[in-house]
């Protein structure tokens, strides 16, 4: 959108009316799927010792949420599928409702031996211990 513009280079509104062109830009380019992309929500905390996940899955169960980490990516998954059952078999309406969502975040140090979570009232808690941070530079001894 900010190509079809005019543009004048004064300095002094610029960078606000560049963040403002960019925000309408990427509303623009998305596709109305990315738009309305079924996401769960997320608060992340980086304290000292731990990252704090709290991420809301209301009607998942345990068993519907998948976590793994690799590589300091932790990856958060669900996939929800949901049938009516009637005994009935003479249903003139019958829905299926199918739902798949995943989010990865990098979390440099952490331990992940030692990574709990719990699910209650819908709110996925996941505690990620964080290790030292080991210096990844060696000195080598010339002979």
């Amino acid at each position: 959108m900010r190509s079809l513009l005019p543009r004048v280079r004064n300095g002094f509104l610029e960078p606000t009316f560049d963040d403002m062109y960019d925000v309408f830009d990427r509303f623009m380019s998305d596709t109305p799927s990315q738009l309305f992309e079924n996401k769960f929500k997320v608060d992340l905390q980086n304290n000292e010792k731990e990252y704090v996940i709290d991420a809301e899955f209301p009607g998942y169960s345990k068993e519907d949420i998948k976590i793994t980490i690799e590589n300091d990516h932790l990856v958060i998954g669900c996939e929800h599928k949901e049938e009516k059952e009637d005994k009935d078999k003479n249903y003139i309406h019958k829905e299926r409702s199918y739902s798949s969502m995943q989010r990865r975040f990098y979390l440099p140090n952490a331990d992940e031996e030692n990574i709990t979570a719990e699910l209650k009232d819908g709110v996925l808690n996941i505690v990620v211990p964080k290790v030292e941070e080991s210096s990844k530079q060696k000195h080598i001894s010339i002979k």
